[in-house]
């Protein structure tokens, strides 16, 4: 690895791993503790992946590696989201329509034919992101759900719901797409909100048959002037009191906390409760519809609150969810004054045929001219748009297939209570609130390509069945359907049978599923269960066949968008089936954002592709950084520059260490883990405690907290054990290169999980007996190596150096320049360190002696007083420096000798070379020393000791 050049090592190794089967023995490998299990969160490829995506693999990758090596077997099996709305718009965009009417003219075979093949589009970028990230997974026998047999599974479930009566038709107000033209659900709608900012209007609806003096109108105020040819009704709250005030000539009625919606001058004219104006009637604004029932009066609300507007809510119940529960309550008219494309209806006068948003202006300036408008202001506020195309969605009233979710509500927060969120804040938090205040799930969409729901409708008698298998589908036409049977539509659409009421025609139901419900079914539908494992299928005992797959999941993990999309879905269908919670572990993970805190998008031109991420830097060095930047659940501002300083600490730093020990291993290497030198047993129990406390978090998912522990530990090795241990390994102490090669072990088992590349190459150039780090046992404490006393004092020792190293910095004297003595006040620490720990005291400050003082005025005191014989040793230890720097520019091994040749005015400095010529020859592996002129093809340099000129040369030979 010269040079670090860690992506070429990267490639070789990704090749070692093919080419010796790596990950496939791994599978193999003995598994003490049993099967863990993890589930794939399914992602589509008909969209290129992100550094988001690099994000949960690599979070995924190093707990499914961490357990491996711990004693697990981990089955990690890929899987791929083939169907609904995301694929059936990249694929309008590719064949250049848009909408319904336009996918039904092209065909829905032609159509979905092309959904099939166009999730596939972006296949090979993923597998190699994957791949070159390092994350071990299945690729080549994934689950897909568009196919049959996962969605056999699929309608086994909904069977299962249908029985228990959960799964219901209802008229209801829906949140709609218009460009779609499907429902979506509470989940869906809850990822795609934006704040926008529009035109709000306050409006005066006239008393209908006032008899009062002043004209009289109710005070009215609306975000949505396209709903209001819808208008039937005005609502108010019974329970709160209302104001009629006068102001310029005409009387309003509004809740009285609302007043502050009117400029003053007004008088009030009166006070009284909603109650008193129940049933009051009103000139309704607009008449393009009429009313099949009675419309146009005052109707009481609970959800009509006095928090903004006026404290009276005008009532379209095609057009929101409380507006047509009231509408039921009261009989209420439904006006359709919208097509379900999201434009005003043809019978609207001028506005047919607009977009709503653009109708808003042109009602606006209507209801103004015609004098109806009080006022107008603008609001910013959260709306709520289709999550996959962009577009503002409506609350239209429709009939969609439900699930009742409400009904196991207390279930599904019972069964979160049970999961272990990383972060935990998330369990009661934002998914907690969600489960809360969940409603019933919209499960159908009037869409194509999706899992048709198996739900057939007589056209006569509208008795209806639940299809739960195409066995069973079989059995009802009498017909096999073969082996080329395609579920989807429009096949499935074409088969009927006769109904068993009244002999009219069954036929399914035009509606497929929410693709959300795909990915939720994956902990069954994987493994094609029950129909895969069990004959017993048709079995009502789901616990009993629950046992014949892995389940649940041990570990989940995707980012924090998913809590309320597939961490949902997987929830609600194992709560449904009553088989409590179908994960244990869940890490949540946070966004990546750019390096100003922005949101990555192609319009902003901030997307980072992560293959360019690794190709530049390496696969590891990415991974580290997404493990040890910020805790899991924070969003990361992805900065480039962090990634060349981890690069640096970390991985230089071991390959230095590593480079280091090889230049003294012997050939055979014996690690050791049993010396008695003071920085080696404390290494090694260092060592010990990092394995215990990582094995610790690792256990409770923290692998931040693990990262940087194992960071912390290399600076130690590197900044301090390597470092006082230097003059052992060049007079080939063998009980420090043991010892060192042990660590060095120990950490390439440590690394693995988080940098399996530069683990493995580390491992292998190590030259261990296996064949891969990643085929190793998780390193183990010893008990009996747990010497905190030891610990302790070293950070005494280290403490005590670093505020001496502050003092000669304060001083300006430099480390080699020796001094007489060291103070400390606190003669605990003299008993406490004991002999071998003020040495390195000493050799690490570079004093004669450690005086233990009580009288001392501060903690630790250093003499920098320079006598003439500590200043001759400063310049010995800067000729032996600069020899050592000649000899390293030269590269040089430590078997190597060479000639030194120097020459300086100085007559003193002859003098101490001379006298010292024999300790110089030790500490720099030269064979002589020799006194005169150096030529200029001898390598050479100048140093000046203390305003001399000293100039020495190096002759390799």
């Amino acid at each position: 690895m010269e040079d670090f050049n860690l992506i070429k090592s990267e490639e070789k190794i990704l090749e070692y791993w093919k080419r010796k089967k790596i990950f496939e023995r791994s599978l193999k490998k003995r598994a003490p503790k049993g099967n863990f299990v993890f589930y794939e969160g399914p992602p589509t490829a008909n969209g290129k992946p992100h550094i988001g995506h690099a994000l949960t693999r690599a979070y995924k990758d190093v707990v499914l590696r961490y357990r491996t090596m711990a004693g697990y077997r981990v089955e990690r099996k890929a899987g791929w989201d083939t169907q609904g709305l995301p694929v059936e718009i990249e694929v309008e965009k590719e064949i250049g329509i848009s909408g319904k009417p336009d996918i039904e003219e092209f065909g829905i075979e032609n159509f979905n034919r092309k959904c099939r093949e166009s999730v596939w589009k972006y296949k090979k970028e993923w597998e190699k992101m994957t791949q070159r990230l390092g994350f071990w997974i299945d690729l080549v026998h994934p689950y897909i759900t568009y196919e049959k047999d996962y969605i056999e599974t699929i309608w086994w479930i909904i069977e299962r719901i249908w029985e228990k009566g959960l799964l219901y038709q209802d008229f209801k107000v829906v949140p709609y797409c218009p460009r779609c033209g499907t429902t979506l659900s509470s989940h869906e709608v809850a990822q795609g909100y934006k704040n926008i900012e529009e035109i709000s209007v306050y409006l005066k609806f006239a008393l209908k048959d006032s008899k009062e003096k002043y004209p009289t109108y109710f005070l009215v105020w609306t975000t949505t002037p396209w709903t209001l040819p819808g208008n039937v009704a005005l609502a108010i709250n019974k329970n709160v009191y209302y104001v009629k005030i006068l102001k310029d000539n005409k009387q309003y009625i509004l809740a009285r906390d609302r007043l502050n919606v009117v400029e003053r001058p007004y008088e009030i004219i009166d006070e009284f409760l909603g109650e008193k104006i129940l049933g009051l009637k009103y000139q309704p604004l607009y008449e393009f519809v009429q009313p099949d029932k009675p419309a146009y009066y005052l109707i009481h609300g609970d959800f009509v609150s006095t928090d903004d507007g006026t404290g009276i809510v005008h009532i379209a119940p095609a057009f929101g969810e409380e507006d047509l529960n009231v509408g039921k309550e009261n009989n209420l008219p439904i006006l359709f004054t919208v097509e379900l494309d999201g434009r005003i209806s043809p019978e609207i006068g001028k506005w047919g045929g607009l977009w709503i948003k653009d109708a808003d202006p042109l009602i606006i300036e209507d209801l103004e001219k015609r004098n109806i408008l009080f006022k107008k202001e603008k609001i910013s506020h959260d709306y709520p748009f289709c999550w996959r195309c962009g577009t503002p969605l409506i609350y239209y009233a429709k009939p969609s297939w439900f699930i009742r979710t409400s009904k196991i509500k207390e279930q599904l927060i019972k069964n979160n209570q049970d999961i272990n969120w990383i972060p935990k804040h998330i369990k009661d938090g934002r998914f907690g609130q969600w489960l809360e205040n969940i409603k019933d799930w919209a499960i159908s969409r009037e869409r194509y390509w999706g899992t048709p729901l198996p739900i057939w409708e007589c056209q006569n008698c509208n008795y209806r069945e639940c299809v739960g298998s195409f066995r069973e589908l079989e059995k009802r036409t009498g017909k096999k359907l073969g082996k080329s049977f395609d579920p989807h539509r429009p096949f499935v659409d074409k088969i009927i049978w006769k109904c068993p009421r009244c002999g009219g025609v069954m036929k399914r139901v035009p509606e497929v599923l929410d693709c959300w419900f795909d990915s939720g079914a994956m902990p069954y539908a994987q493994k094609h269960w029950p129909f895969g494992q069990a004959r017993n299928w048709r079995s009502k005992n789901i616990k009993a066949l629950i046992k014949k797959i892995a389940y649940p999941a041990d570990f989940i993990c995707e980012a924090i968008d998913q809590t309320r999309g597939w961490f949902y879905s997987l929830l609600a269908i194992s709560t449904l089936l009553d088989l409590g919670p179908s994960y244990k572990n869940v890490i949540c993970l946070g966004l990546v954002l750019d390096k100003n805190g922005q949101k990555m998008s192609k319009s902003k031109g901030n997307i980072i592709d992560p293959l360019e991420v690794i190709e530049k830097f390496g696969a590891d060095t990415l991974r580290w950084y997404l493990y040890s930047v910020n805790q899991p659940g924070e969003n990361k501002l992805f900065n480039l520059n962090d990634l060349i300083k981890i690069k640096q600490r970390v991985f230089l730093t071991i390959r230095n260490i590593f480079n280091f020990y090889k230049t003294y291993a012997f050939k055979k290497v014996k690690y050791s883990s049993a010396s008695k030198n003071i920085l080696d047993r404390w290494i090694l129990v260092r060592l010990n405690f990092l394995i215990r406390e990582v094995t610790d978090k690792m256990e409770k998912y923290d692998i931040t907290g693990s990262a940087r522990l194992i960071a912390e530990f290399i600076d130690d090795v590197s900044l301090w054990y390597l470092r006082r241990s230097r003059n052992r390994f060049k007079s080939k102490d063998s009980r420090a290169i043991n010892t060192l090669g042990f660590v060095l072990f120990n950490l390439a088992k440590l690394l693995a999980p988080f940098t399996p590349f530069f683990s493995e190459n580390l491992y292998l150039d190590l030259k261990h007996r296996k064949l891969s780090v990643h085929l190793e046992n998780w390193p183990q404490f010893d008990k009996n190596k747990q010497d905190k006393n030891l610990l302790k004092s070293m950070k005494y020792v280290r403490e005590i150096c670093e505020i001496a190293h502050s003092l000669r910095a304060k001083a300006k004297i430099k480390v080699r320049q020796p001094l007489q003595k060291l103070e400390i006040k606190n003669l605990k620490l003299k008993t406490i360190l004991g002999k071998d720990l003020l040495d390195l005291i000493k050799e690490e400050i570079n004093v004669k002696e450690i005086v233990f003082d009580s009288s001392i005025n501060k903690e630790v005191e250093l003499d920098t007083k320079i006598t003439p014989e500590l200043k001759k040793e400063g310049f010995l230890r800067e000729i032996v420096r600069q020899i050592n720097s000649l000899r390293k520019q030269a590269g040089l091994t430590i078997s190597q000798k060479a000639d030194v040749y120097f020459e300086s005015e100085s007559r003193e400095i002859i003098d101490l070379i001379v006298k010292n010529e024999n300790v110089l020859k030790e500490k720099t592996l030269t064979r002589d020393f020799k006194q005169g002129k150096i030529g200029k093809n001898i390598l050479n340099k100048e140093i000046k000791l203390d305003g001399c000129v000293l100039k020495i040369g190096l002759l390799n030979i």
